[in-house]
């Protein structure tokens, strides 16, 4: 079974602009974008930093788990 990541959707309950977020994940925007996109995926040590920034657990943040 395929996972949705929910790294977007994360971000805008939090609201954490794409480019704070970025900033403290210590990559570019560009890169963030691709990552909510699904164009590229992050590594795990920045699904990490997500996990911590948006306050969600890192299945909820990978779709594993519903975020409500």
């Amino acid at each position: 079974m395929a996972y949705k990541p929910n790294y977007k959707a994360a971000r805008a309950i939090k609201g954490i602009t794409q480019e704070n977020a970025a900033t403290i994940i210590g990559v570019a925007t560009s890169t963030l974008s691709k990552w909510e996109n699904g164009e590229t995926e992050p590594t795990a040590s920045q699904v990490q930093k997500m996990s911590i920034i948006y306050g969600i657990s890192a299945d909820k943040l990978l779709g594993s788990a519903p975020l409500a």
